[in-house]
């Protein structure tokens, strides 16, 4: 029996009405699909974020530690090196206890236990391979016959093997950084978890070098250079700290920085590098004032100890705060989500009814969108009132996409461009475009902050010359450069002469337009292509390209000199004239960055033994590096 016409018909609308059932249901659901897949997500950067956070903990755990070795095996240098020097001198422990009122050998036991029980020392290589030197080091001190060049070998090779470990496992931590979702404090702070430490290291390294001055008795240039190449790196790590330090740090900061011992023996190490050049040190001179500057030191760096386990603690509860942040961040993204899917599944129970063809088209169009294509044809807005309110609200939906592709694209790659000034459609483009436009706002400033931090970062606040750090860096590339050519690189060293004395007679402003007056010589008188910097105090240098040319190096030395000894300072006694010692030298194949600056600046002391305001040349047959 065949079937009425009237019942085929039936029969064949209801899978159609099933049919657009479903297809309106996906429609509805889709969004809600998209949150959970979210939530998914979000929940895997949290899980993420969360690991990170502890292998972020455990790594400044280790700095931590790692900074504290540091510090018990510079005690026990200091300790040895007191006990060996007083040996030198004739002294036996009881006279100096008597002469020092310190009982230096229950120190030196105490410091031997530390550095024995530290277990990140243990686990070090470098302890193991030096652990029979250092065995028989302490024998020799314990019996009396060690020598100073002994202690010093000794522990310079730990305290650089611990260095390493530290910047080793800082870079790992960089690492865990980058890969997580951090924010830009979390780097700040481990930017001060770097700077710390590295005030540590050069802060103690230049109060070690200040202690092994006067135990041996004997000027030293190399250790002199170094005293005040160390004391220009701990200032240049306190500076970076200003901008970094977060609020435990900045406490223990000011805490130390309050502390009578830490200003006194500050201003021993300032005038030991005052006096290096210009006569003999009080503090090195005098056994008395050394003792007393010998004990601010211990408070000095056990207080630089005391900021690095603070900066670490920064950056641990920061670490901690991400992770609860990203918590939260997940509790109500995914509460949202629940949210959103009871209120999709209850719209499509009232959707699912029999629809006509303006719900197609509008189910075709939200299927195009899903695709990512936003530039439609405007939907009919024929059939029901709703519907037709649904198709005007669903075009001008579209245009608005449509609109916020364009903008985000253009914003993308070309944020200037006239076109991110026409407004967006629609209420929600308005709201899209605020929104948008603060993002714009905050490129732009991004680039210019970026812009500004770069000059920070290699120019000299005072004369806006390069620094000593971006100097050395662009020689490093102009002596690659030289080695591939078969070229050479200059060096001048500038010093000014007498500028203490203007510093002292007409205060330190006067000295600013005095270092101010040379740079702007500098750069009248330089190439284009030259660095010019100022590296520290009144001392200046000019590198770049020559064609192994030493009269042209030459030439510029005597430009420089004569601009300088043009220029005048405006004093209240009236104009006074500017001076200044150049050490020039001409790289030599295989030649380092240091070794350069290093042979400049010995001519440069070469010059000032001839008069002062000379040119001189290094001494290059006397500098180069010992053949194997």
């Amino acid at each position: 029996m065949h079937p009425s016409p009237r019942h085929d018909q039936v029969r064949g609308g209801h899978p159609r009405r099933l049919r657009l059932r479903s297809l309106i249901l996906l429609v509805v659901l889709l969004p809600t699909l998209g949150m959970l897949a979210m939530a998914t997500v979000l929940a895997s950067e949290a899980l993420t974020t969360r690991d990170s956070a502890r292998r972020v903990d455990a790594r400044v755990a280790t700095l931590g530690a790692l900074a504290d070795a540091r510090v018990v095996l510079v005690n026990e240098r200091t300790t040895s090196g007191v006990l060996v020097f007083a040996t030198e001198l004739g002294f036996d422990e009881e006279e100096l206890l008597d002469f020092t009122g310190t009982d230096h050998r229950s120190e030196l036991l105490a410091s031997r236990t530390a550095v024995d029980t530290s277990a990140i020392l243990r686990s070090l290589p470098a302890m193991a391979d030096h652990r029979s030197r250092l065995h028989d080091v302490r024998e020799a001190v314990d019996e009396g016959t060690a020598s100073s060049s002994q202690v010093v070998s000794i522990y310079d090779d730990l305290t650089a093997a611990v260095d390493q470990a530290w910047t080793d496992e800082f870079d790992q931590l960089q690492d865990d950084l980058r890969s997580g979702e951090v924010t830009g404090s979390l780097q700040n702070r481990a930017g001060a978890l770097r700077a710390a430490f590295a005030a540590q290291r050069w802060g103690m390294t230049q109060a070690s070098l200040v202690i092994e001055l006067y135990e041996t008795e004997t000027s030293d240039p190399a250790t002199e250079i170094q005293v005040i190449a160390a004391g220009a790196r701990y200032h240049a790590a306190v500076e970076t700290l200003e901008d970094v330090r977060g609020p435990i740090a900045n406490e223990v900061w000011d805490d130390y920085l309050s502390d009578p011992a830490v200003r006194r023996f500050g201003r021993d190490l300032e005038e030991v590098e005052e006096e290096l050049v210009s006569g003999p040190s009080l503090v090195l001179e005098d056994p008395a004032t050394f003792q007393q500057s010998l004990a601010d030191a211990e408070v000095w760096a056990a207080g630089l100890g005391d900021l690095v386990r603070a900066a670490a603690q920064d950056l641990s509860t920061e670490t901690v705060q991400q992770e609860r942040d990203a918590a939260n961040s997940l509790q109500v993204r995914v509460g949202a989500a629940g949210v959103l899917t009871l209120l999709s599944l209850a719209g499509a129970v009232l959707l699912t009814r029999n629809m006509t063809r303006p719900v197609r088209r509008l189910e075709e169009a939200a299927s195009q969108i899903r695709a990512g294509q936003f530039d439609l044809e405007p939907i009919e807005t024929g059939g029901p009132r709703e519907l037709a309110d649904t198709a005007v609200a669903f075009n001008e939906m579209t245009a608005t996409l449509a609109s916020v592709e364009t903008y985000a694209t253009t914003l993308a790659d070309a944020p200037e461009d006239p076109l991110l000034d026409h407004p967006i459609p629609g209420r929600t483009g308005q709201a899209l475009q605020v929104a948008l436009n603060r993002l714009r706002s905050s490129i732009r400033q991004a680039e210019k902050r970026r812009g500004e931090l770069e000059v920070v970062a290699t120019h000299d606040a005072l004369t806006g010359l390069f620094n000593r750090s971006a100097a050395l860096t662009m020689i490093g590339h102009d002596l690659a450069a030289a080695e591939r050519s078969d070229g050479a690189v200059m060096a001048l060293f500038i010093d000014l002469d007498e500028f203490k004395p203007i510093n002292d007679q007409y205060g330190h402003a006067a000295g600013d337009d005095a270092l101010r007056l040379v740079a702007d010589a500098l750069r009248e008188t330089t190439r284009e292509a030259d660095v010019v910097a100022r590296i520290g105090g009144d001392e200046f240098l000019v590198a770049g390209a020559v064609a192994d040319d030493a009269g042209e190096v030459e030439g510029l030395a005597e430009r420089i000199r004569d601009a300088i000894g043009s220029t005048r300072l405006g004093t209240v006694d009236g104009p006074i004239g500017l001076h200044c010692s150049i050490g020039m030298a001409l790289s030599l194949p295989g030649d380092s960055v240091d070794l350069l600056v290093q042979r400049a600046d010995a001519a440069m002391y070469d010059a000032k033994k001839q008069g002062r305001d000379r040119i001189a040349w290094a001494r290059s047959e006397r500098m180069r590096p010992s053949q194997p």
